[in-house]
């Protein structure tokens, strides 16, 4: 696609918001991967770096190949927030992910997540390419997130990637990027609560006034 058709982005768009609907209704994906995994040797297991790299890479690379087939930069500053979303992925993909001593995933978990950053890839790629326009105040204004947040929430990480897709969200003012971040959101909100209980059953002095993921609130 090389212009805007919101006939195609939109309907897309829904999806994933669908897919974040399904996965609010259903809690078991929090078990295909990580601690929380339970080995079944009727299941088919990919290793913890190849299942990360397979599953993650889409979200890297279809945006990269939509923004070298676009054949322009002369919008630089969609330009410049598809470069921010892809270096996140590229962290995800080939230094995270070649380096994770997680444990092996579920292949279907592996393939669900293949297609769901796969879409998301081009979304966020087609959208920020040929869908937006900004003008010169854009860049007058920026903002940082800082702070000691594992003091207040069991799962700072989590609660700092949230705020990092909203703010994507609000600085490219999509409809894709929004729904990737309630999607984000909701996926997070599931696993954080399963590493608040986590920590308070494994450690006896956990910080009781702790909360889960959003500092003083939840």
């Amino acid at each position: 696609m090389s212009e805007c058709n919101p006939y195609v982005m939109y309907p897309l768009t829904s999806y994933l918001l669908a897919v974040m609907i399904f996965n609010i209704q259903d809690r078991k994906s929090v078990h295909l991967y990580g601690r929380y995994l339970t080995q079944d040797h009727s299941i088919i297991y990919v290793p913890a770096k190849i299942g990360w790299f397979v599953m993650e890479l889409p979200s890297f690379l279809v945006p990269v190949i939509s923004l070298y087939q676009s054949g322009s930069l002369d919008s630089m500053r969609s330009k410049f927030l598809l470069f921010m979303f892809c270096g996140h992925y590229f962290h995800r993909v080939f230094i995270y992910g070649c380096f994770t001593r997680g444990q092996a995933v579920e292949i279907s978990f592996v393939l669900k997540c293949f297609t769901f950053c796969a879409l998301n890839g081009y979304l966020q790629g087609q959208n920020l390419i040929y869908c937006t326009e900004y003008d010169n105040s854009w860049t007058t204004d920026f903002r940082f997130l800082f702070g000691g947040l594992f003091e207040y929430v069991s799962a700072a990480n989590y609660f700092s990637e949230i705020v990092e897709w909203f703010g994507y969200s609000i600085a490219t003012w999509t409809f894709p990027a929004f729904a990737f971040a309630i999607f984000t959101a909701v996926f997070l909100e599931s696993r954080a609560v399963y590493h608040h209980r986590f920590y308070m059953e494994r450690f006896k002095d956990y910080p009781k006034s702790r909360k889960i993921l959003i500092p003083f609130l939840f």
